[in-house]
């Protein structure tokens, strides 16, 4: 699918979180830069200008705009960054070769024309594209009026294939009229799910709340594998109940094929869903081990053991389980490792 000169109307957007974004922007800003200047395309990070709510998931929203042929220069460039591997060790070749996904952000408008009628219309991309192409059901948090499309396959080659062939769609809808520019817009969303103002260059969005800790997950990489699943499939269900990331575990002092699975942006009932469907998977494998590695922020470590460990002492003894601590190692400078 080649949408040509109806792409300049129809700008990218993908949302990445915070490690991918920084891949983007670069030291000191070089990647981004580089970015602009070989494709000619507008391209933003967006920050301070989301709601509140995104900018406390550490989430930031790209934004490329152009021609048409700049967009597709830039949506490579930007993919490359974020899909960058090579700066792993020669033997962590389970990082390189995992699987590739990014979440495109479009018009709520555009979600059941990009599923089609019996869901035709997502199944021939997907047979296209050689991706998996997800329309998520949940809404984005302080958001109105917007979706994710998440693409993942098994390099960055198809994923970009992929994003360009939803990018096509979008063009034809608002070639048709059924998408108008006003769709693209980003609003905050009320608190009752509705649009409010929309949102400009300054922070959008207040307020405190309790700061939520994510739910870490250390898995090996047979295991992660498992849990993510064929082009993603098993992991792209967990999204569906909370934001569910799979990163590379720090090495070290973990092994360089390990990696963290990390649940955040739902309320707690939520995030342990995701712990007991990941462990029930995890179960049914030849290889399935009786521990789980949890990790712990070294600030709550003492709060977590207790005065001389009765808390963690009380916590074996109300579940049954045995709890074992492994603190980590320390940076040369002296730091404590998370």
């Amino acid at each position: 699918m080649e949408p040509g000169a109806l792409m300049e109307e129809v700008p990218c957007r993908f949302v990445l979180p915070v490690v991918p974004a920084a891949r983007v922007i670069g030291k000191n800003g070089t990647s981004l830069r580089t970015i602009r200047e070989r494709s000619g395309a507008i391209v933003r990070i967006l920050e301070k200008e989301l709601p509140h709510e995104m900018r406390l998931r550490e989430d930031r929203i790209v934004l490329i705009a152009g021609e048409a042929s700049c967009i597709r220069e830039a949506v490579d460039g930007v993919l490359e960054r974020v899909f960058d591997r090579s700066g792993l060790p020669d033997g962590a070749r389970g990082s390189r070769d995992r699987l590739h996904t990014v979440d495109v952000l479009v018009p709520e408008k555009s979600g059941a024309h990009l599923i089609g009628q019996r869901g035709e219309r997502i199944k021939g991309l997907i047979e296209e594209t050689c991706c998996d192409i997800n329309v998520v059901k949940e809404p984005i948090a302080g958001l109105a009026e917007q979706k994710r499309v998440r693409v993942t396959g098994g390099s960055a080659d198809e994923v970009a294939g992929a994003v360009w062939a939803v990018q096509g769609v979008l063009a034809e809808l608002f070639a048709a009229g059924v998408l108008k520019p006003s769709h693209f817009e980003l609003r905050e969303a009320s608190d009752r799910g509705t649009a409010s103002g929309r949102l400009g260059s300054q922070s959008a969005g207040g307020g405190g709340g309790t700061r939520e800790i994510p739910i870490r997950l250390l898995v090996t990489q047979h295991e992660c594998a498992w849990v993510v699943g064929k082009k993603g499939n098993k992991i792209a269900r967990l999204r569906d109940i909370a934001r569910v990331q799979m990163n590379d575990a720090d090495s070290p002092p973990f092994d360089e094929s390990d990696r963290v699975l990390e649940i955040a942006s739902a309320p707690l009932e939520q995030r342990l869903r995701v712990v007991q469907a990941v462990l029930d998977d995890l179960a049914v494998r030849d290889e399935a081990s009786e521990e789980l590695h949890l990790l712990a922020p070294t600030e709550f470590f003492g709060s977590l053991m207790g005065h001389r460990g009765e808390t963690i002492r009380n916590i074996m003894k109300s579940t049954g389980v045995n709890l074992k601590q492994h603190k980590a190692e320390r940076l040369d400078g002296g730091n404590e490792y998370r």
